[in-house]
């Protein structure tokens, strides 16, 4: 990891970013075997990263981190429902209200 820092025109040092090579590189790996499928990431230095990609995209994802990059233990996969919730967002909350459950038998 290497801090960066820059200096403007007129001489005064802006605020230092730490860049951790290491994560940027398997991003790179991430993003050229992907392509537009990587929608988001994050690098906290020294700690992890975190590649969001497509839903069609996981298998994809998956075989670039086995085969490409050698990775041989899983660690974390999550998905969002962003459909509004029948029950509304919390127990007593308004909104939503009037949206019929969702019926698995139906």
């Amino acid at each position: 990891m290497a801090d960066a820092t820059d200096t403007t025109d007129e001489g005064v040092e802006t605020t230092e970013v730490e860049v951790d090579d290491a994560r940027q590189g398997l991003l790179d790996v991430f993003t050229d075997a992907l392509g537009d499928a990587v929608v988001g990431s994050h690098i906290e230095p020294g700690r992890g990263l975190w590649v969001r990609v497509t839903r069609d995209a996981w298998v994809a994802a998956a075989e670039v981190a086995k085969l490409r990059l050698h990775f041989t233990f899983f660690d974390y996969l999550s998905a969002i429902d962003w459909m509004p919730s029948p029950w509304g967002r919390y127990e007593d909350s308004a909104v939503d209200v009037g949206v019929t459950p969702f019926d698995p038998t139906a």
